[in-house]
C-alpha cells in the first residue's frame, strides 16, 4: 500500500500535486547514469551527449515553452 498526502496548505501558485508512479520488472541489466540520461553502457552514453549537444533530439516550438 501506498499513501501520499500533500501539505496541510499549498501555496496559491502551485495549489496542485502530481504524482507518477512507475512500476515494471527489473530488466537486469547495467545502468550506467548520467543525469538525465540513463543507458546500459558509457558508450551509450556519450552517444546520448553527443546527440543532445548537437540538437539531434530536436527542439521545442517557442510557442510550445511556458511562460512564466
Amino acid at each position: 500500500m501506498l499513501t501520499l498526502k500533500g501539505a496541510a496548505s499549498q501555496p496559491a501558485a502551485e495549489p496542485n500535486l502530481d504524482v507518477l508512479l512507475l512500476g515494471g520488472l527489473p530488466i537486469r541489466e547495467p545502468v550506467v547514469r548520467y543525469c538525465p540520461f540513463a543507458m546500459t553502457t558509457r558508450e551509450e552514453i556519450f552517444q546520448a551527449l553527443q546527440d543532445f549537444q548537437s540538437s539531434e533530439f530536436g527542439v521545442i516550438p517557442g510557442e510550445h515553452i511556458p511562460h512564466t
